[in-house]
């Protein structure tokens, strides 16, 4: 959903290179997966593939800035309730912005915990309490004594990929895809990312993803992210967005940088806007 006309226009510009960013985006997660057996070594590879990837593949009326940072073990939650535990968060925190000129962009997030299956098998083992996290979206804390002390945080996600898993083969060979044949939906691919969810429908603790039910491509849902058909929208849950501000100012980055954006946006002659709104 896009709440602007100039966001949609970038959106379409984003489908017009859906072939190249489809490419780009498969090929960094090739790279970063092939003969790699430990989770933290791959997603780290993953962010530099994919910025690199996104931001040298030559794209036609669109361009691409990535800033990354590491959220692995940062933070950790303290669930609230009858049933208390702490966990980690997330693995990754993916936040899209979509700048159509100074001070207005549109920005949607979502939160990914990645598990690589065990040994040379398709199944990968999900922990009960980050299943309940990202599934329930219980009550929980976290925060720095520097920055006030932990603060409590509850919110309703609108959509059930907020809470999002990215499971990945452990040290595959090149072409040793997850499946093949008729379930096009993960041809080709070296892992496959779906909702929290459906993890609860399969497991746990062990899930096959080579039979895990709706599951995509974890190449082709990346670019779901890109193209703003998923994650949760800033504007729309007010709640989420002071979260997504919240986990910036404990990793201590900027949400907004200045001038993050010059030189990445041009004003749209009305002519065009016209085409546009045809395509």
């Amino acid at each position: 959903m896009f709440l602007n006309s100039e966001a949609r226009a970038i959106g379409d510009a984003v489908r017009w290179n859906a072939n190249k960013l489809r490419r780009a985006l498969g090929i960094a997660f090739k790279n970063a997966i092939i003969n790699e057996r430990r989770e933290v070594a791959f997603f780290r590879k993953l962010l530099r593939e994919v910025k690199d990837a996104l931001e040298k593949t030559p794209l036609s009326g669109l361009n691409i800035r990535c800033r990354t940072e590491e959220i692995h073990q940062k933070p950790r939650v303290q669930v609230c309730g009858p049933h208390q535990f702490r966990c980690e968060l997330a693995d990754l925190l993916v936040v899209v912005k979509y700048s159509f000129g100074p001070r207005q962009i549109e920005r949607k997030s979502l939160l990914y915990q990645v598990k690589l299956c065990k040994g040379a098998s398709y199944k990968g083992e999900i922990d009960a309490n980050l299943l309940e996290l990202l599934c329930d979206w219980p009550e929980f804390e976290f925060g720095l004594a520097s920055q006030g002390g932990p603060c409590r945080y509850s919110f309703n996600a609108h959509t059930l990929e907020f809470g999002s898993f990215m499971l990945m083969l452990r040290e595959p060979a090149l072409g040793a895809f997850v499946a093949s044949g008729p379930r096009f939906w993960i041809f080709h691919s070296y892992g496959v990312s779906t909702h929290a969810s459906l993890g609860r429908r399969s497991g746990p603790p062990i899930v096959d993803i080579s039979k895990f039910p709706y599951a995509a491509n974890a190449a082709k849902v990346f670019f779901g992210h890109i193209a703003f058909e998923i994650g949760e929208h800033h504007d729309l849950n007010p709640q989420i967005a002071a979260l997504i501000d919240a986990l910036y100012r404990h990793l201590g980055v900027d949400p907004d940088p200045p001038a993050e954006f010059d030189g990445y946006f041009r004003e749209v002659r009305e002519e065009e806007k016209r085409r546009l709104a045809l395509v």
